[in-house]
């Protein structure tokens, strides 16, 4: 399920994993997307997001290891993933950075689609 969004880079940016648990008994389709801190229509600086299976090793990940990600699609430079299926009761990692050097705060916008969202990200 590889989306076209997915790339491999030398990039040795710096990167923040999330760990978001489906714990609906269904599955449940969810986005992933980066914006300012309290501010969903602007964006701190350039991101990267990437879903991938969990525990995910960034530093030595390969494209087939990407199931979803985004690099410009949220507001701005901001990331926002396709909507992906995550399956009841598993766990994918979300992993961000910057393209770049683009450092700072942002939040990190979880979106999901049908039922009651119980979706726990560490």
């Amino acid at each position: 399920r590889f989306s076209g969004g997915c790339s491999t880079s030398t990039s040795t940016e710096p990167f923040d994993r999330y760990t978001v648990t489906n714990n609906n008994g269904f599955d449940l389709v969810a986005t992933f997307a980066t914006s300012s801190v309290g501010d969903a229509t602007s964006c701190p600086f350039d991101t990267l997001a990437f879903v991938m299976p969990s525990p995910a090793d960034p530093a030595n990940a390969g494209v087939d290891q990407c199931l979803s990600g985004d690099d410009d699609d949220g507001p701005g430079a901001c990331s926002l993933t396709d909507p992906f299926t995550i399956p009841a009761g598993t766990s994918f990692d979300v992993v961000v950075t910057s393209f770049g050097s683009g450092r700072g705060a942002y939040d990190l916008v979880v979106g999901a689609f049908g039922g009651t969202r119980d979706v726990v990200a560490d």
